[in-house]
């Protein structure tokens, strides 16, 4: 410990000296060196002279520079006690055969050893360090602050090249970082490389030919000069490559201080004799990004020149290579063409039989709940000009039991749909429930349906009393009434049960029930003689709802013997207590003493109420019909409301009318509000449905045909297409017959079905070199076309570029303003010329320039080389620039 508390003492001396330099003078400078010198040899760390002398050979910008430097680094590594100096590590592995950048693994498990010996090689300070290992790890000490020159190499494999700093620009996020300060404080750093086999079945090759136009009088390009030499390498600057090789492997270290890197050797290949080039390029499983760069050429270039209606050749010298743009190739007119004839020009049109019409409607379903007679309706004919059918249908309760066509119509090319209905799509809700106003006078709705006692209770005096029960809920509107109950007892004075007489009506919810034998009644002692005796009583309180008075108290400490009497008002609607009397005034009470009344109930009873629930009030109109005129109601439907939610006796269902306007839905007459519903009850509107019929129809075929145009010269007969363009009628199908090159007749082989307008059927006749777009429905030219090779004025081939459609037979033609003698026969295969023999190459034809036009250099920048993968990459150095 007392080590790495004197050496950073040390270096913040160097630091503080070093600093003042810009102002101080070089002897001043010297005499600390000096002083410094000193303290090293006295503290015993010699190892450090060696760096102070460096320093002090350096010049003075260069001495500058260095200080700033360790100013920076010494300062955070003092700061965070760290150690002095770095140790640099260094992992190597074969990315010929790793997948890198998957994640799966860590940089340390793709670690495999080499067959051979891996050299890694670190400089700075003009200070070397080299070790060799076949495990790939590589450890490095003493290694100072700044720039570290490396590389890396083994037999076999590319040799990578790179610089990195041991010194980091501190900021405030770094030093807040823990992998960070973990660095700065172990002082040690190190990074990940790849190096990529050379040779074996983990490189790649890339190979190809290359060619050139440098005679455009022939049909054909020629080969790239011999030694034409190709360069590749591994593109470093590839995105993707850093990603997976430098800032993915190292992203646990630190990338930011790798200054630079590359990989050696670049590649090359020469052209041999044959126009080939090949190389075996470095490689990895997920790709290796190569550059490719190919030399500049210069060569002759023969081309036609057409002069005063003459072809000459002219020899140019032309620069070919991938910047330089191509020139225009001279453009000739007297080359001949080839042409191929085999007839053409025949049209015809169809006959059609049938009409189209529905000849009956077969009855399927019969359906139900019709309110009366529907409509019945056939949909439209598909084709312009078609007459829609008609029918009408019977019904016998509710149910459709026939239809009558009334109108066949025309130009049905399928079976029409049948619909059969008296209106749809209208809909209703209920949009509030009674209580909403029951001042109306309806009184509907909110009623008690019953009463269940859940606890019989105990009211009795010398015989059972009856008691009152409260119903505890709330009444909306003025009209609303409570329920009349009547309560049957037994003799022990218990409830048997509670007869609801009258529900009531007006209740929002359910309301609660309560039992009272009398409550609240309090008397007082108003004057007493001098022995105490009460000579005078006050009822200061009548209570209400007395059914019987159990026994009378006076409520003091030292009286007895008072006996008094009381009378339940009947005739009052709260049933409070009167008339109360001293019978005996006893003795030992005083003004003041509290009179109390015990009454019948002695234990408690409990019950509740079944509500009735509400009635209908009122209602909304959501849609007066489905939208369409066939959903027009011309019976009026049927309103049905659903059921209410209590089922008690007095519960029922609302009811109500459709009111119909213009075959819409124009109101509900609600003839009962119904009662019970504790929430709004949905609307149905009852229109009959489910019945069907099926529609008979006289389909439309094709029947023969119209010949237009015989046409001529046809070798054989062409083929015929028979298409519907209104998509309605198919499966027609007829041949051509011929008479000396022409359409004489059409034979139906099948007349198909669903024709039904003549205007929308067309005959197709595929003459040679056309063909039928069946997408768009039209016919397209598509001819064959050939090049002509000419040789000495003798045309010694003609090349098919397109075979073109529908050559059953055909002869070739030569069109040319030089020339004569040409004989040819044509094969063809499927539809499409396949070859054309010369059987007579003629006499006097002269070529034109192929290619007839400019082209540009065609080849790549970059590649992907896979471990183990071969890829043929042909290059065309095109037709050059003239110089």
């Amino acid at each position: 410990m007392k080590k790495l508390k004197i050496i950073p003492l040390i270096l913040l001396w160097v630091i503080f000296f070093v600093a003042c330099t810009k102002d101080d003078d070089i002897t001043e400078l010297n005499d600390k060196i000096d002083e410094l010198e000193n303290a090293i040899d006295t503290l015993g760390y010699s190892k450090y002279k060696d760096s102070l002398n460096h320093i002090i050979k350096l010049k003075e910008l260069e001495y500058r520079q260095f200080v700033d430097s360790l100013r920076r680094a010494d300062s955070i590594t003092v700061r965070n006690s760290g150690n002095l100096p770095f140790s640099y590590n260094v992992l190597v592995f074969d990315g010929s055969n790793t997948s890198v950048g998957n994640g799966e693994h860590s940089s340390g498990e793709r670690v495999a050893a080499f067959s051979g010996d891996v050299t890694v090689t670190i400089a700075q300070f003009g200070v070397t360090q080299t070790q060799t290992s076949s495990d790939g790890i590589f450890h490095f000490e003493n290694v100072g602050r700044g720039i570290i020159i490396g590389s890396i190499s083994a037999e076999g494999y590319s040799t990578v090249e790179f610089s990195t700093e041991t010194l980091i620009r501190p900021t405030e996020e770094l030093i807040d970082d823990e992998d960070y300060m973990v660095y700065v404080v172990n002082s040690s750093l190190g990074h990940s490389f790849a190096i990529f086999s050379l040779t074996g079945e983990n490189s790649s090759v890339l190979g190809g030919r290359a060619f050139v136009e440098t005679d455009l009088t022939n049909a054909v390009p020629e080969l790239a000069p011999e030694g034409t030499r190709f360069l590749a390498y591994i593109n470093v600057d590839d995105e993707g490559f850093k990603e997976r090789y430098v800032y993915n492997q190292n992203k646990q270290l630190f990338t930011d201080n790798i200054i630079s890197f590359g990989y050696s050797p670049a590649l090359h290949s020469t052209l041999d004799a044959a126009g080939d080039y090949s190389f075996t390029l470095p490689a990895s499983p997920s790709g290796l990004p190569i550059r490719l760069e190919y030399s500049d050429f210069i060569a002759n270039q023969v081309a036609y020149v057409e002069d005063n209606g003459d072809l000459t050749e002219r020899t140019v010298s032309a620069v070919y290579g991938p910047s330089h743009s191509a020139s225009t190739v001279p453009s000739t007119t007297l080359t001949p063409s080839v042409s191929f004839s085999a007839g053409g020009g025949a049209s015809a049109t169809v006959q059609v039989s049938g009409t189209g019409s529905v000849t009956a409607i077969n009855l399927v379903n019969g359906g139900q709940n019709f309110q009366g007679v529907p409509r019945v309706i056939i949909s439209s004919p598909a084709t312009a000009g078609g007459v829609r059918a008609t029918a009408t249908a019977t019904v016998s309760d509710g149910v459709v039991t026939a239809i009558t066509l009334t109108n066949g119509g025309s130009g049905y090319i399928s079976t029409p749909s049948v619909t059969i209905t008296e209106g749809d799509g209208a809909s209703a809700v209920v949009s509030a429930l009674y209580p909403n106003d029951f001042d109306s006078g309806n009184n509907t709705g909110g009623g008690v349906g019953s009463v269940h006692v859940t606890s019989a209770g105990v009211f009795w005096n010398t015989a059972p009393v009856t008691p009152f029960v409260f119903f505890n809920g709330v009444l909306e509107g003025s009209a609303a009434n409570i329920p009349d109950v009547t309560v049957a007892m037994n003799a022990q004075g218990n409830i048997r049960s509670i007869t609801v007489n009258s529900p009531g009506y007006g209740y929002t919810s359910t309301p609660s029930v309560t039992f009272s034998a009398g409550s609240g009644a309090l008397g007082q002692v108003t004057s007493v003689d001098g022995t105490g005796s009460i000579t005078g009583v006050n009822l200061t309180n009548t209570g209400q709802y007395y059914a019987a008075v159990a026994q009378i108290n006076v409520n003091s400490t030292g009286g007895t013997g008072a006996q008094l009497s009381v009378q339940i008002n009947n005739a009052a609607n709260n049933f409070g207590l009167m008339n109360l009397q001293v019978q005996n005034g006893g003795s030992g009470y005083t003004v003041g003493d509290v009179i109390t009344f015990t009454t019948a109930l002695n234990a408690a009873a409990s019950a509740f109420a079944v509500w009735e629930g509400m009635s209908v009030e009122s209602y909304q109109i959501t849609s007066s019909y489905g939208g369409s005129d066939a959903d027009l109601y011309i019976n009026t439907p049927l309103i049905v409301f659903s059921e209410p939610d209590y089922d008690g006796t007095n519960a029922r269902r609302a009811t109500g009318t459709a009111i119909i306007s213009n075959g819409r839905l124009a109101g509900i007459n609600i003839t009962d509000h119904g009662r019970g519903y504790y929430s709004a009850p949905s609307i149905s509107l009852l229109s009959g449905d489910g019945a069907s019929g099926q529609p008979v129809f006289d389909e439309m075929k094709i029947s023969g045909f119209n010949i237009t145009n015989q046409g001529a010269g046809y070798l054989q007969a062409p083929d015929l297409l028979i298409v519907d363009h209104s998509n309605a009628g198919s499966g027609a199908e007829a041949t051509a017959n011929l008479t000396d090159g022409r359409v004489t007749s059409i034979t139906l082989s099948s007349a198909g079905s669903g024709y039904i307008n003549v205007g929308d059927v067309e005959v197709v006749i595929l003459d040679p070199g056309m063909t039928y777009d069946q997408v768009n429905k039209t016919l397209k030219s598509n001819p064959a076309e050939a090049e002509v090779e000419v040789t000495d004025g003798v045309i010694t081939a003609i090349n098919i570029i397109s075979g073109g459609d529908n050559y059953k037979a055909a002869n070739v033609m030569i069109e040319s303003t030089k020339g004569s003698g040409f004989l040819g026969a044509v094969t063809s295969v499927g539809g499409r010329i396949t070859g054309v023999t010369v059987t007579s190459g003629g006499v006097g034809y002269v070529n034109g320039n192929n290619p007839g036009s400019a082209q540009s250099f065609s080849g790549t920048s970059y590649h992907t080389s896979l471990s183990g993968i071969t890829r043929i990459l042909d290059i065309n150095y095109g037709t050059g620039k003239i110089r």
